[in-house]
């Protein structure tokens, strides 16, 4: 028992350690904690017993989506929607520019089957919204960076890379099931996650700012003003407990439908 709990100790010890020392060197603090985890986990020592790695795996889609949520608040929609086609474009080439040249190295070069090279691709696709946030938040102590025409588009693109990602990783997930054999449609099996993806981002603002902000204000508003901002996270908590459980009935990523909430929470 001592074992384990020094082997605890060490491993919080060297996060922090990780964390200072990465934001000196390389003004991303992000960078130090996931060199200990790789270290401490499966892939090389699996120094941390099994149960341990699953909580903070757990944990760790906790923050994601919390990571999500402060991308989607935090994101100025004014500056959004004048550089709209510029975060579109970083956006793009962090996933088209990955997945191009592997079809280009691995499938005409080498000779890989599409889907393995799609899987390449994908795996080596931009996702960065944590360290777009390490990296804003460490660049300048004076200058919130976030609210900077430069920072709205790192932020934005980030998020989208981070949504194309995820969808990818369900498509790839999804592409297991070929192996299985039998009658499987690949064109549903590759546009539901996409599709619901879509669906949600764009029904979610439309829902809120012509349906639910009108009854919000109509017949709960006067409610919540009594207990002030413990209704405001409540409110969240549960709207954002429910779009999760929408995602994973749709068997979509919840990260593409966590970042349309802060547009729910701006239209009420």
């Amino acid at each position: 028992m001592i074992v384990l709990i020094l082997v605890l100790i060490s491993f919080f010890f060297f996060l922090s350690l990780a964390e200072w020392l990465s934001s000196i060197v390389f003004r991303a603090g992000i960078i130090g904690p996931i060199i200990v985890g790789i270290i401490y986990g499966m892939p090389l020592a699996d120094i941390l017993l099994e149960v341990w790695q699953e909580t903070f795996l757990a944990i760790g889609y906790i923050g994601l989506i919390f990571i999500i949520f402060e991308g989607g608040l935090t994101t100025r929609m004014d500056l959004l929607k004048q550089n709209f086609f510029l975060s579109m474009l970083a956006a793009t080439t962090g996933v088209v520019f990955p997945i191009g040249l592997s079809y280009l190295l691995l499938y005409l070069g080498f000779g890989y089957g599409a889907v393995e090279t799609f899987i390449i691709g994908a795996a080596l696709s931009t996702t960065s919204l944590g360290t777009t946030f390490a990296v804003i938040g460490g660049a300048s102590k004076d200058i919130d960076l976030s609210q900077t025409r430069i920072g709205a588009v790192l932020v934005s693109a980030a998020v989208i890379d981070d949504v194309s990602g995820l969808v990818m990783s369900s498509v790839i997930h999804d592409l297991g099931s070929l192996s299985a054999g039998g009658d499987v449609n690949l064109g549903w099996l590759i546009g539901r996650p996409i599709l619901a993806s879509i669906l949600m981002a764009g029904l979610t603002p439309l829902l809120c700012k012509y349906v639910f902000a009108p009854v919000f204000r109509r017949f709960i508003e006067h409610h919540f003003a009594r207990f002030d901002h413990l209704s405001n996270v409540v409110l969240m908590v549960l709207v954002l407990s429910a779009f999760i459980s929408i995602a994973t009935s749709v068997a979509s990523d919840a990260e593409s439908i966590v970042t349309g909430l802060p547009d729910a929470a701006t239209s009420l």
